[in-house]
């Protein structure tokens, strides 16, 4: 009997080895794959505003714009998640009112532009949060700050509204001095007596804007030396949500421009490739091999680097379009190939409503982060925490009266790592300010 007992408490042992080795390796394995890296608050920063800026640079440290009481501020962050350091950019004006400000990281530390109302500052900073420079764009009249690019050698390139319909466009050097400074044509006008300014920049220097009107595009080719080497208008549709800047897109074929009724593609000599009848307004994606991801409602298309509608076959063998639907979203905001990782990241937002009470309504608003692989299958999603609005139903939802609003969190805008990290500039409202960091799964 006693080597009997002693056998079954051995087997005992055994099987409890087994047990904790597998609890060991599970909780090992879901330490490596979080989806959550880190979640860094802002201790000092004003709540009340949308998130704004953010950029990550090749450490793959992160920096963030953020509002304080009377002012915007700067800070970073290493791979980690941990503040290294925080600086003021504007201490004595409410510099975040109006446009949002830029941030773009160079090669030694970030750029930030922003207007305070009367006028445009750009500063430069290095890795320490140390300024460098700054440059008073006070030349013009109630310029405001509208697109900010960086080049492959550090100068900075901006465009700013001088009114409604005028844009300026300039280049500094890397100590902040005007290189050139032009003013641009005015702003075709299509019953309204403004414009969208947006750039892109390419590794040769060469800048190019595009304003867009309601109703029209102007696109300019603009070489290192600020002369302009083409221009193009083009007729969009017209809608109804206002004017908003058609993202711009350098490709190996050439550029291609996005607008919510329209993508298309100009040649390096300004002759157009190819167009299609859709868009938005986040910038078309591309891929290595030159096929593109062009954002259109709540589906993405992809086309090949001629503008040709790709198709794939769905489970039956039936030829269909290659697109990815969002199914649930309202608008694709931001979308990203990382050609490394072969993934397709996408940012986007969602509304869905109950009715739990009658005569009630109650919307959730928030943000989802997808990712797809190269064939459009989803990898991953996450999605925000809503913001949850309860209102009277009423014929003119969603703008009934409303009842209560719970405050959920908001993302605006991503920036992506080379350690596989997806790092979001987010806030809710009067409660917390932060940057977060997804892994790149």
């Amino acid at each position: 009997m006693a080597m009997y007992h002693l056998h079954v408490t051995n087997k005992k042992r055994v099987l409890m080895k087994k047990v904790l080795a597998v609890s060991v390796a599970a909780l090992t394995l879901a330490a490596c794959t979080k989806t959550v890296l880190w979640k860094s608050f802002i201790d000092n920063a004003e709540l009340a505003t949308a998130p704004l800026a953010i950029d990550t640079d090749a450490t793959s440290a992160t920096w963030q714009l953020y509002p304080t009481d009377t002012g915007l501020s700067l800070r970073k962050l290493d791979a980690k998640g941990v503040t290294l350091w925080s600086a003021e950019v504007a201490g004595d004006v409410q510099a975040y009112t109006g446009k949002a400000p830029e941030l773009k990281t160079t090669s030694t530390g970030a750029v930030v532009a922003y207007n305070t109302g009367t006028g445009v500052f750009v500063k430069s900073f290095d890795a320490n949060g140390s300024l460098l420079w700054m440059s008073d764009i006070g030349e013009h009249t109630s310029e405001t700050v509208a697109a900010m690019v960086v080049g492959a050698d550090d100068s900075v390139s901006l465009t700013i509204k001088t009114t409604g319909s005028k844009t300026n466009t300039l280049r500094l050097d890397t100590t902040g001095n005007v290189v050139w400074d032009k003013t641009m044509p005015t702003c075709t006008l299509i019953g309204a007596a403004t414009c969208a300014p947006s750039l892109a920049i390419n590794s040769d220097g060469l800048l190019v804007q595009v304003n867009a009107t309601l109703g029209n595009a102007a696109t300019y080719v603009i070489d290192s030396a600020g002369n302009t080497v083409w221009s193009k208008l083009r007729s969009t549709g017209v809608g109804t949500s206002g004017i908003k800047a058609d993202p711009i897109t350098f490709t190996t074929n050439g550029i291609v421009v996005t607008n919510a009724f329209a993508t298309w593609e100009y040649d390096m000599s300004g002759n157009q490739r190819w167009s299609v009848g859709f868009g938005g307004t986040a910038p078309v994606a591309v891929d290595a091999t030159g096929n593109l991801f062009v954002a259109n409602g709540t589906k993405i298309k992809k086309l090949d680097a001629n503008g040709v509608a790709l198709t794939k076959l769905d489970s039956e063998g039936v030829e269909v379009a290659d697109e990815i639907d969002l199914d649930g979203q309202l608008a694709i905001s931001q979308l990203e190939w990382s050609e490394a990782d072969q993934r397709l990241i996408v940012l986007s937002t969602y509304s869905n409503s109950t009715s739990v009470i009658i005569g009630k309504v109650t919307l959730n608003v928030g943000t989802s982060l997808w990712y797809f692989d190269a064939t459009g299958k989803k990898i991953a999603k996450y999605a925000s925490k809503p913001t949850v609005i309860t209102m009277d139903a009423c014929a003119a939802v969603p703008n009934c009266p409303i009842d209560s609003t719970v405050y959920g969190d908001k993302w605006t805008q991503f920036s992506t790592t080379s350690n596989k990290m997806v790092v979001m500039t987010g806030n809710v409202e009067n409660e917390s300010r932060y940057a977060v960091s997804y892994k790149l799964r």
